[in-house]
């Protein structure tokens, strides 16, 4: 991909949209993959990495072609050309089979449950059962409820899991969304008032929540909180629940 993308710079005329524009295409495609890729880690800018990889992979290939086929242009004008082409070849083979061969069949010969579940998902139950994810489980003894997730984070786990234990969770409101990445710069009465207001029976910390920020200032907040406003309803030692003493 690398050769293919300096060919094609190399090439600049044939980036001009009149004379095809499918590099051009091709080009902007990849970088607008590659910045969604790695956005919100190396870029500033982030939409949702994880769902770009099957989009990276169109102009990577393509322009992975295009690389290899320029060089085997190349070689067939030198003397060792067929030598050349035939290594060349021999290269990618491997590549893809290390690469990308072993890691398909790996992941298409895991083995499946009784009931026709992929392993992956029944992981997912034993994720909340075991080690510091087992305090999720106790949202199975709770009463539906109203549960807010404290913490704002990319991946959807927690919100996921309140819901999905019977629980309410608006995670998709731009209240919520507000409520979460400023969670830190409120006071207690603040996010006690807010829980009051939005009908939040319970708040839920977990062990996510010190990768988006400063965990100092996350257990300064929760002092904070059961020092008179909320009650401690569940704790383990990756999942903490809060109840709002006046509901």
């Amino acid at each position: 991909m690398i050769i293919g993308i300096l060919f094609i710079l190399l090439d600049y005329k044939s980036l001009n949209p009149k004379r095809g524009g499918w590099k051009l295409f091709t080009l902007l495609w990849f970088i607008f993959a590659f910045a969604g890729l790695y956005g919100g880690t190396v870029l500033p800018v982030a939409l949702f990495s994880f769902r770009f990889w099957p989009l990276l992979s169109f102009p990577v290939a393509i322009i992975g072609a295009e690389g290899f086929q320029s060089l085997m242009n190349i070689f067939h004008k030198v003397k060792s050309g067929k030598l050349l082409k035939s290594v060349l070849f021999i290269i990618l083979i491997l590549g893809l089979i290390y690469t990308s061969g072993i890691p398909k069949y790996k992941y298409n010969s895991v083995q499946w449950y009784p009931d026709g579940t992929f392993l992956r998902f029944g992981q997912f139950n034993e994720y909340f059962q075991t080690g510091k994810n087992a305090g999720y489980m106790y949202l199975l003894n709770l009463q539906p409820a109203n549960v807010l997730y404290a913490c704002n984070h990319e991946f959807f786990y927690p919100n996921g899991a309140i819901i999905a234990f019977g629980h309410n969770n608006c995670l998709w409101c731009n209240d919520v969304q507000d409520f979460q990445k400023r969670f830190v710069e409120k006071t207690a009465a603040e996010i006690k008032d807010f829980m009051t207001e939005k009908n939040y029976q319970y708040l839920m910390f977990d062990g996510l929540c010190s990768e988006t920020a400063d965990w100092n200032l996350i257990q300064q907040k929760i002092n904070e909180l059961v020092d008179g406003l909320l009650t401690v309803e569940h704790q383990t030692d990756g999942v903490l629940i809060l109840k709002n003493s006046v509901n």
